[in-house]
């Protein structure tokens, strides 16, 4: 394994991108997305998935035309994103995100033909640093079976959360609708690994425990059919904000169209609605560690490494896609 600090990733992560066509604006931002996600521990929407970014590049499923951005209504913006970054055209409409949630109380931003979200909470992340409550939601390519489809019928469709706490700390999760990420499903698949039988169906509808016929068939929502109706709310809003619908997207793995979904941010001022509240909710979460044992850290601990390894095969890949530095 290949052992690279953060800066050291991060820069060759910005190579890569540079060497597979994005931009100098793109590649900075998602670099940045992927190296906190995989520092995170979140390693199927890091580096693994950069590698699904790299291609979409190579092969034009991502465009780097800039995204424009546009004040909808006083507490709505919405950001077509133009088949490129998602993290691209949040970061060009976080600055009115922000001020708008501090005047009002309240701020969406809707964005409409984007790649992929990657990691969702990159986006709930850089609400919380500045004391906003965040909510987002994305939907993707249909992958997921629900209420007896007979094949994929909506996306992993996740959903993130977080507040601010005192001592920059937070409470956050992001998860998908689905009982497991697509890429995990498809790294079990590359490794000749079985999977729980909870995870996926085949093409004949029945569970699985082979990840290969599980990426041929479909994947399952957590918790039944009470994650099938978290997935559809997912759906509903993504789609509002533009999105195509998970059936009509094209895949983000191959291909030369864009899956052009939709990803929705919710920043709440949290002093407007309730001064105190996070001091409240701090001394809530240490009343149940104190008196019913729970562990706060389940929400709470966020700990991003200060390096990773990275196996050589990858390091070697993303090293012959990289420009000369400079």
């Amino acid at each position: 394994m290949v052992e690279l600090r953060r800066s050291e990733l991060t820069d060759l992560c910005m190579r890569a991108l540079l060497g597979s066509g994005a931009s100098p604006a793109q590649s900075a931002i998602l670099a940045e997305a992927t190296v906190e996600a995989e520092l995170l521990g979140r390693r199927p929407v890091g580096l693994t998935h950069l590698v699904d970014y790299l291609d979409g590049f190579r092969t034009g499923r991502i465009t780097s035309d800039d995204p424009s951005v546009e004040q909808h209504t006083t507490v709505i913006s919405t950001v077509d994103c133009r088949g490129g970054l998602a993290q691209h055209g949040f970061a060009l409409a976080l600055p009115d995100l922000r001020g708008t949630a501090a005047h009002h109380g309240l701020a969406v931003a809707a964005l409409r033909h984007c790649f992929t979200a990657g990691e969702l909470d990159y986006y709930v992340r850089r609400l919380n640093v500045d004391g906003f409550m965040g909510l987002a939601c994305a939907n993707s390519p249909a992958l997921m079976t629900v209420a007896g489809a007979r094949g994929p019928l909506l996306g992993s469709n996740p959903l993130a959360f977080g507040v601010p706490l005192p001592h920059d700390r937070r409470l956050a999760f992001d998860q998908a609708s689905s009982a497991t990420a697509w890429v995990a499903l498809r790294e079990a698949a590359a490794r000749d690994e079985p999977i729980p039988d909870s995870w996926a169906v085949d093409q004949e509808g029945a569970p699985t425990t082979s990840a290969a016929a599980g990426l041929e068939g479909a994947m399952l929502p957590f918790g039944g059919y009470k994650g099938g109706n978290i997935a559809l709310l997912v759906e509903v809003l993504a789609t509002l904000a533009g999105g195509l619908f998970s059936v009509d997207a094209p895949p983000f793995n191959r291909g030369a169209s864009s899956p052009s979904v939709g990803v929705v941010v919710v920043a709440v001022s949290v002093d407007t609605l309730a001064p105190g509240y996070v001091s409240r909710l701090d001394a809530q979460l240490e009343g149940w560690k104190a008196e019913y044992g729970a562990d706060p850290d389940v929400w709470t601990a966020h700990h991003e490494a200060s390096s990773c390894s990275v196996s050589p095969d990858l390091h070697e890949r993303l090293r012959s896609l990289a420009t000369v530095e400079g």
